[in-house]
């Protein structure tokens, strides 16, 4: 039991004892290392004062010989001597305040406001030196034009050139010169040009007589009173910093003891917080790995969702369009219409979720090409023109004259923040919607374009501004059932917006009307030829006439070779169709094909390979076209490292392909037979 005491009782007086030295030990060091920073400190503020003394010597040089226009350098550097004198007599005071280094401080002092005294001095004289120096040439100058003597025009012209060598050397000899010279040019001066000459010799000696003293004043100025004064205060703090570190020597060897002392208690803790450490780390990386293997699978979950969904879509759409142009029963007209604004509504949604995944990933990029930033407003107000009607509501559209028409920019992004805004307006207003554009330049050749989408609708409540750009959020949850919606538009809006380097905001009141603008900035360019979109039933039937090709298809999916040929078949196109990428390979090798049109997933060999297979033999002239249901970047970059010439989605867009095909070389071959044919 006594035994049992003992031992607690000496735990408690080695934890007194590791108690008091610790304190002791902290207190003693923190004596030494608030002195050896004071001193330490000190030092470092003595060097920075001999610095900017020696960059403000500089100056004045500098300033004496025309190679600095302005004295705000030297205000700055005066400024900066005081405000570090400041902090040196500030850190002296706290170190000792009876300390002998003060008279020397003092010194530093009285010797910086002379300093200071005398470059005001100088700059009040310096000025008006030049004021002379700076007239004299010019008033030289008018004596040599307006006189008629010859000895005038000889010794103006002799005159300059003394001046020039007595301001740049300012020696005895040249002052003598320009004196003597300056005597005899009064003296036979005509009558005429006395006027002239007499004001020209009254600055002639003030340059001489202001230039002497100046080179004097500097060099009181530049002199090395500061210098010395500091160097003999930075010597005392010098020796008083070497006997300071002497005595932190010292302790540091009793600290050395003390911590061995500390290390033989400690080892045991340090082991079994170095192996906790370990394991929660081991913990962390499981769970990163965990959380990238996760935003992988969800980036291929959609990846594959966008390709199986638009498969079936490019189908529904496609077919669709084609009914529509060849039926003329107004009720299944209207029917097909009911299915084609379905399929829009979905295509449009699977989209919102597509970007809204790119936002959150932090993988939206721009495609900045030149884009007619009104005719693209214009557009977009017109295709949503008709909708507005339906409701019985005004679209309107205003652009200010400062709007540059041609600007880069990433022109899909730009449509798709305004039409959803422009959307959002019609939604929730019966009456009249502004479109409104203005622009301001910020700086040359690039302006702030500022858009704004104002309705009389609703309007937002106080409380619900702060969501209004918040994931799957509306003003309220009823919002949701009785306009529909996901809340996801005005999210993406955003992380575009953002993305572009720009801001958007809202300003509404209750019941009176909202106003959505967004602002970017964005490079005035010049104007691009733009290109006319065209519906299905406008197309030119006669293309594959005007413009042959030998055209293949890979695709595996029925329905989509079905939709393409018939598409196709609307351009006067004749298709071979094949159904994955082994078979496109063969073909290609078997027939010259001017355009190939790519699936990307397809059984046996994928899009992508087929591509890389094909370039290795083909000829140069063969264009490749993806024409895929996937459309994340990441699809298309592939596509390209590939080989391929172009990315075309589905569901197809007539526009797309009778763009890509205008591109590709007409097969000679064709021509020649349609030339034929057309003969015959």
């Amino acid at each position: 039991m006594n035994l049992k005491i003992n031992k607690k009782h000496s735990k408690w007086v080695i934890l007194a004892v590791f108690s008091i030295g610790s304190i002791s030990a902290l207190t003693y060091k923190n004596s030494i290392g608030k002195n050896f920073y004071q001193l330490k400190t000190s030092l470092e503020i003595i060097q920075e004062i001999q610095k900017v003394n020696f960059n403000l010597d500089r100056l004045i040089l500098k300033s004496r010989f025309h190679f600095l226009e302005h004295y705000d350098p030297l205000i700055k550097d005066l400024r900066k001597i005081r405000e570090l004198n400041k902090k040196l007599v500030k850190l002296m005071t706290l170190k000792n305040k009876k300390s002998d280094y003060f008279e020397k401080l003092k010194k530093v002092e009285s010797l910086v406001q002379k300093k200071e005294s005398q470059i005001e001095k100088f700059k009040s004289e310096n000025s008006f030196y030049k004021n002379s120096e700076r007239y004299l040439p010019v008033l030289l100058n008018e004596v040599f034009i307006s006189s008629n003597s010859n000895y005038i025009k000889q010794n103006t012209k002799r005159l300059s050139t003394l001046l020039l060598n007595f301001i740049t050397q300012s020696s005895v000899e040249e002052k003598k010169k320009l004196l003597e010279l300056k005597n005899n040019m009064l003296d036979k001066t005509p009558a005429r040009d006395k006027p002239k000459v007499s004001q020209a010799m009254r600055h002639l000696d003030i340059v001489i007589r202001a230039g002497t003293h100046i080179d004097s004043l500097i060099k009181d100025i530049t002199s090395h009173e500061i210098d010395v004064a500091l160097q003999d205060l930075s010597k005392q703090i010098s020796i008083e910093l070497v006997s300071n570190e002497k005595e932190a020597t010292l302790f540091y060897y009793a600290l050395a003891l003390f911590c061995m002392f500390l290390i033989g208690l400690t080892t045991k803790f340090i082991v079994n917080l170095e192996s906790i450490v370990n394991h929660r780390t081991k913990e962390l990386m499981k769970a990163k790995d965990l959380a990238e293997e996760g935003v992988k699978a969800k980036a291929k979950f959609l990846a594959t969702m966008s390709h199986e969904i638009r498969t079936p879509m490019n189908a529904v759409l496609s077919c669709t369009n084609l009914l529509l142009d060849n039926i003329e029963n107004p009720e299944n007209i209207r029917l097909l219409k009911t299915v084609q604004n379905s399929s829009d509504t979905l295509l449009t949604l699977i989209n919102d979720i597509l970007d809204f995944s790119k936002i959150e990933s932090g993988k939206m990029d721009l495609e900045v090409e030149p884009f007619d930033l009104q005719e693209n407003t214009k557009e977009i107000v017109d295709l949503l023109n008709s909708k507005a009607s339906e409701k019985g509501c005004i679209l309107m559209c205003q652009l200010d004259q400062t709007v540059p028409r041609w600007i880069r920019g990433d022109v899909t992004r730009y449509r798709q923040v305004l039409t959803n805004l422009i959307g959002n307006a019609v939604k929730f207003t019966d009456n009249k919607v502004q479109v409104s554009v203005q622009a301001k330049p910020v700086s040359e050749g690039k302006y702030e374009i500022e858009v704004s989408v104002k309705d009389n609708g609703i309007g937002i409540p106080e409380e619900a501004k702060a969501k209004l750009f918040q994931d799957f959020n509306q003003a309220d949850s009823s919002t949701t059932r009785k306009f529909g919606g996901t809340g996801l538009g005005l999210a993406i809006c955003k992380g575009i917006i953002d993305t572009m380097g720009g801001r958007i905001w809202a300003e509404s009141e209750l019941n009176k009307g909202s106003t959505f603008k967004f602002a970017i900035i964005a490079e005035k360019t010049k104007t691009r030829k733009s290109q006319k979109k065209v519906k299905l039933s406008e197309v030119n039937p006669n293309m594959a006439m005007e413009h042959p090709l030998k055209i293949l298809m890979a695709e595996d999916n029925t329905v989509n070779q079905m939709v393409a040929k018939k598409l196709l078949a609307k351009l006067g196109y004749r298709v071979d169709i094949v159904a994955n990428g082994l078979e496109a390979v063969d073909a290609v090798k078997t027939y010259e094909y001017d355009v190939v049109l790519m699936d990307q997933h397809m059984p046996e060999l994928d899009g992508v390979e087929a591509t890389r297979k094909i370039r290795q033999f083909a000829p140069a002239k063969l264009r490749i076209y993806a024409l895929t249901a996937s459309a994340f970047k990441e699809d298309r970059d592939r596509c390209f490292e590939a080989g391929m010439n172009g990315f075309l989605t589905k569901p197809i867009n007539i526009n797309e392909i009778v763009t890509a095909l205008s591109e590709c070389a007409p097969n000679e071959k064709l021509e020649i037979q349609n030339k034929i044919s057309k003969t015959i």
